[in-house]
Order: C-alpha cells, then structure tokens, then sequence
C-alpha cells in the first residue's frame, strides 16, 4: 500500500498544477493594467498609437516572466510547449478578469459619462482617416451600441485572452525546455 502512495505521489510532483502560478503573475499583470489605466485617467491622458500597445506589452511581459518561473520553480526546469501556452493563457484569463472587473465597476459606478470621452476619441480617429460623414455616422452608431459596461468588460476578457494565446503560442517556443527522453540521473 505504501508504494502505491510513493507512486501517486511522484506522479503529482511530476506534473504541477500552472493555476497557482497563473493566479499570482495573473493578479499582478491585473492590477498593474489598472494603476496604469488609473494614470491615464488621473492625467487626462487618451493613449494614442503605439501607446495603445502599452497594456499589451505589460500582459506579455507577465506571461513569459510567468512560464519561466513556473518551468524553473514547480516543473524542475523543465515546461513542455503546450503547459507552456496553457500557462500563458491562463495567466491572461486572470488579468483579463480582473481588468474586467474594473472596468464594469469604472464605467458603471465610477465615472459612467467617461465613455463619451472614448466615443469622441473614436470619432476624431474616423474623421482623420478623412472618411465620410454618412460612413462617420454609421460607424459611431455601431459603436455605440457597443459602450454599455457589461460590454465593455467582455470584450476586455475576450482581447485579453486571445492576445494571450497569439503570445502564448509565440513565447513558449523560446520558454520550453523538454526533459530530454532518456533521464541520465535514473
């Protein structure tokens, strides 16, 4: 009986669980998108351009810093590819819960009218792309229908978590490290 328990045992050390990790670096990247949100907010500040990819940086850069301490410290220095891309999108799901979270809560309770602010950024972007009033209209009709809070908060998970996919798939290729076939050391 007690073998059966030393088995079960290596078995379970030999495949950690990536939510543990995922929830930590998950939580960090959530609440450093927000004090960054917040700045912006704070000092008036619209993000334009390259900007715009700032929150994105910040959620990659927590997904590979992520990968490499969850191979390094629960999987023995060893993370094959595909817990590698797992453990990046989960990393992503909880920061983009969190940041939804505050989003439903900001454009909800906090400051509701904030959405005319991004309403009118939008239409500024349109009419410098010089399109026409009629496709102006049209276009700012549809996103409106779109600036409701639950709206805006699905779709911060929905981006979220498919950006942390298309980087997931893209870093765990320079994050993984296979345990070699033949183990040496048994």
């Amino acid at each position: 009986m007690e073998q059966n328990e030393f088995e079960l045992k290596e078995i379970q050390n030999t495949n950690p669980s990536a939510v543990n990790t995922a929830m930590k670096y998950g939580l960090m990247a959530g609440v450093s998108l927000i004090l960054i949100t917040v700045l912006f907010y704070v000092l008036n500040y619209m993000p334009k351009g390259a900007v715009n990819m700032f929150p994105y940086l910040i959620i990659g850069g927590f997904i590979i810093y992520g990968c490499i301490e969850y191979r390094e410290n629960e999987c023995g220095g060893f993370l094959s590819y595909g817990s590698a891309v797992k453990t990046g999108v989960l990393i992503a799901l909880f920061a983009s819960i969190i940041m939804a979270a505050y989003t439903y809560i900001f454009y909800q309770f906090i400051d509701p009218a904030y959405v005319n602010v991004i309403l009118n950024a939008q239409e500024e972007a349109l009419v410098e792309k010089n399109l026409s009033q009629e496709m102006i209209d049209v276009q700012m009709d549809m996103v409106k229908k779109f600036m409701t809070p639950m709206y805006l908060a699905l779709f911060t998970v929905f981006g979220f978590v498919i950006f942390g996919l298309i980087i997931s798939l893209i870093t765990s290729i320079f994050v993984r490290k296979e345990k070699p076939f033949f183990d040496p050391n048994r």
